[in-house]
């Protein structure tokens, strides 16, 4: 097939499969009127075929990935839960549920709330909207005034937009621009210095 499709087909090496724009010579087009648009619907068949077999295969290759991936997500899962074990993941989704427990969160907010000041955001264009929401949820008492804090609490964050690893770790740049906009709105609110610093 290979070798039929080469005489219609160009470009097999970057597997683009382009017609050619010689099928037929001068001297055969003029003893073969008709051979031109023979070729042509050919040559134009060849390339669908070849594409359409190109397509099912990437879709066969794609859902076997899809089941392996799968299979080895649940393994995983397995395993994690046969050992009592959590990951990455798991930590940053257990700590926004719990913080936003109704009932819980207030006393796991209050406890914190004597023992946290500070709060650093380092490569925040990487942070994922789960750990926001962790963050989010932390630093709530910074803004309420009602902190057992010996001196104001202060967020820092680092971090550039066009930086950004997307979908790195479930990151959203656009979250990095709407928690921005959020904690700017609460310092102000608060009373307190929002310094939004341009470091170039």
């Amino acid at each position: 097939m290979d070798n039929y499709a080469n005489i219609f087909l160009t470009d097999f090496n970057n597997r683009t499969f382009n017609i050619r724009n010689t099928l037929i010579t001068k001297p055969a087009l003029k003893k073969s009127p008709d051979a031109a648009n023979i070729l042509a619907d050919e040559a134009l068949r060849i390339q669908r075929t070849i594409l359409h077999w190109r397509s099912v295969g990437v879709a066969e290759s794609t859902s076997s990935l899809l089941i392996l991936g799968d299979a080895l997500l649940a393994d995983y899962q397995a395993q994690k839960e046969a050992n009592a074990l959590i990951d990455y993941d798991d930590l940053i989704l257990r700590a926004g549920e719990l913080l936003n427990r109704k009932g819980v969160a207030p006393w796991v907010l209050f406890k914190l709330d004597g023992g946290i000041d500070h709060i650093l955001v380092d490569e925040a264009q990487d942070t994922s909207p789960a750990q926001w929401g962790v963050i989010e949820a932390l630093t709530e008492e910074f803004f309420a005034g009602s902190g057992a804090h010996e001196t104001t609490p202060t967020i820092f964050v680092v971090g550039d937009v066009k930086q950004s690893i997307y979908s790195f770790q479930g990151a959203d740049p656009v979250a990095f621009g709407r928690m921005k906009s959020f904690f700017g709105k609460q310092v102000h609110n608060a009373g307190e210095i929002w310094r939004p610093i341009d470091l170039s």
